[in-house]
């Protein structure tokens, strides 16, 4: 399973730490939670990611946007793997559940979850660069039919206008793949 996006990681472990706080206590699950640009933020977390990642147990590779942004993507290698099956052998019960739930979040759209995160715990919201976005118009951009008359904050608008007139590169999107544009500008 391959994670896109920093934000996305970030935004995993928030939900873990959060929906599993009591089977987590004793075990320091990133306790460092605060609101940053994207809502919620551990430090650690990302620390921790990029340990991994120099010991070789997470892979991270780097794509450029149609807006010319970089997403992070970042899938374990053979070694995390290894660990995870170990750990699954240890903790079986609670790794199985994890696992679960961020293979469903995996399937869940950026702006979806997002809007959950945001709803549930506002006052990690506080320092949001994006939260009237995501708050007033994740609702709206899931439906296709509301996507051309959606007003969203001028920056933003204009991006998804390059999208919708089809000039970028000369193609024109499908819906699954406008749904995919507007996910990636809320990414990092």
């Amino acid at each position: 399973m391959t994670i896109k996006g920093t934000t996305r990681v970030q935004k995993y472990g928030f939900l873990t730490s959060q929906l599993y706080s009591k089977e987590l206590s004793g075990l320091n699950f990133y306790t460092d939670w605060v609101p940053y640009r994207f809502g919620p933020n551990s430090q650690q977390l990302s620390q921790d990611l990029s340990m991994c990642i120099k010991q070789d147990l997470v892979d991270e590779q780097v794509e450029q946007t149609f807006n010319n942004r970089l997403i992070h993507n970042y899938t374990l290698k053979i070694r995390g793997r290894a660990i995870l099956r170990n750990l699954m052998e240890t903790h079986d019960e609670m790794i199985k559940i994890l696992y679960e739930k961020f293979t469903e979040l995996n399937r869940k759209s950026m702006s979806s979850i997002l809007k959950d995160i945001y709803e549930a715990y506002p006052k990690y919201t506080v320092n949001s660069e994006i939260k009237d976005e995501v708050l007033n118009n994740v609702s709206e951009i899931n439906s296709e039919s509301n996507l051309e008359s959606k007003k969203l904050n001028p920056e933003i608008e204009d991006k998804l206008e390059l999208i919708r007139s089809g000039n970028i590169k000369g193609r024109k999107y499908t819906s699954s793949e406008y749904l995919q544009h507007i996910d990636q500008i809320l990414e990092d």
